[in-house]
């Protein structure tokens, strides 16, 4: 690294910081709405690995869900996963939950207000979009060789428009069955897109008048003809605005009550079990007041208290759930097919109780196994425009001299006269890695100096 003159050696904010010092080469001018206000989020890693085991775990509930579902058609002699499709569906409103939370996070507190409307609209398609198609392609293709499906129904120029687009229908995707609420996820980041056209005072307030209507909505009765416009009006909206929520708490937790959290959402959401459900665990799914009144808030409330406990260690996920957690976009779009296949190719074994268990690992380790390779192989690279421009390397993981992280030299964060910060400015400085002088492949850890910290 280069000398700095002796007058400048001590980088720190505060008093005992040269005002006169210019900003190193490699420093970097970015306004303060990009940061955090002081001790806000400081108790809160950046990196929030027990939300990846979140999704590790709620991808796995939706494919034991799943199983238990073809479990039935083989007549095993004990039942195994019977029990998992009362509550295994609810991976789902365990997804809207972190949903929520993470993009409220990412680019409501967390600095993402900086990114442009196009580029956030980009990346969110892009994370959306280029896997589903490769689910769709190869779905497609094991339906129709595996399960004979025909590819070209009555009307299957407008039914493959609407799945190419995931345009919301009734009946969904007939190839990706989960497709229906990658609906949701797409209603959501479109809505979230108007966090860019507000100021963020406005953000909470138009949020809760979101759930208001929503709820006000379903109290007097009204229900929407059109199917798409009954996405806005759905339960859904609430477990995701509930995750949003909870991200704005958790800026200021603490991680005390954590572990009590965590047991209040499982009694709740057992509670809400036997007073709510009927005679068929299916209908139950299907009546989503009922469900997203069982596990919208043990699903909000477990995103919560996983994230505020995880900074003192109060809650630990199994490290095991974060890989499928990495994994749990293409596990979710394509087990069903992959389990599907494993059924049709060991139809006709034995139903036994060992043989039974051997058969449901290989209906779950399929599925799981599977989607994980598809992740590796297809949806990684694929994402590689995108974390370009979010982390700012290009597609083979290196800086990108134009991207966020590196930009340019700027002077203007400091009064030209004095040297002093400006207001309103922070100066962000990034020096090279000590094992990579040029700066070519990594982003040496950087330091925040401001005039008031």
């Amino acid at each position: 690294m280069r000398a700095r003159r002796p007058d400048c050696q001590n980088p720190q904010p505060g008093p005992g910081r040269n005002p006169r010092c210019p900003p190193s080469p490699g420093s970097v001018t970015l306004p303060a709405s990009n940061f955090p206000a002081a001790g806000a989020d400081a108790r809160m890693p950046r990196t929030l690995h027990n939300l990846q085991a979140l999704r590790g775990l709620a991808c796995l509930a939706v494919v034991c869900y799943h199983v238990a579902g073809w479990e039935k058609l083989v007549w095993p002699s004990v039942r195994v996963l019977g029990p998992v499709r009362w509550f295994g569906f609810a991976g789902v409103d365990l997804f809207f939950a972190l949903s929520g939370f993470i993009i409220t996070r990412s680019h409501l507190f967390g600095g993402g207000r900086s990114v442009t409307l196009s580029r956030y609209l980009f990346r969110r398609a892009w994370r959306i979009y280029p896997p589903y198609w490769a689910a769709l392609v190869s779905c497609t293709a094991l339906s129709a060789g595996v399960a004979g499906q025909s590819l070209f129904t009555p009307g299957w120029e407008t039914d493959w428009f609407d799945w190419v687009l995931l345009v919301p229908r009734r009946d969904g995707c007939r190839f990706v069955p989960v497709a229906w609420s990658l609906n949701y996820e797409l209603m959501f980041y479109l809505a979230f897109a108007g966090v860019f056209l507000v100021p963020s005072r406005a953000v909470p307030w138009l949020a809760g008048v979101w759930a208001v209507t929503v709820i006000a909505a379903k109290v007097v009765g009204w229900e929407p003809g059109p199917y798409w416009l009954k996405l806005p009006f759905s339960p859904f909206v609430l477990e995701f605005l509930g995750g949003a929520a909870a991200a704005g708490w958790a800026r200021s937790g603490t991680g005390r009550g954590a572990r009590l959290l965590l047991a209040g959402a499982g009694v709740w959401a057992v509670a809400a079990l036997v007073l709510l459900t009927g005679t068929d665990p299916d209908e139950f799914g299907g009546a989503l007041w009922s469900r997203v009144l069982a596990f919208g808030p043990p699903a909000v409330t477990i995103v919560y208290a996983s994230a505020v406990g995880e900074q003192p260690g109060t809650i630990r996920l199994p490290g095991w759930l974060r890989p499928v957690g990495d994994a749990s976009y293409s596990i979710y779009l394509f087990h069903s097919s992959i389990c599907i296949t494993t059924l049709f190719l060991t139809w006709g074994i034995s139903h036994s109780l060992l043989p039974h268990l051997a058969w449901l690992a290989m209906m779950v380790g399929s599925g799981v196994g599977g989607g994980w390779v598809v992740y590796r192989l297809i949806e990684r690279p694929l994402l590689g425009p995108a974390r370009a421009g979010k982390t700012g390397r290009d597609a083979a993981g290196r800086i990108d001299p134009k991207g966020p992280d590196v930009g340019q030299v700027e002077r203007t964060g400091r009064d030209e006269a004095t040297g002093a910060v400006a207001p309103g400015k922070f100066v962000l400085q990034l020096s090279a890695h000590p094992a990579d002088p040029a700066n070519t492949n990594r982003i040496a850890p950087a330091r925040v100096i401001s005039p008031g910290w």
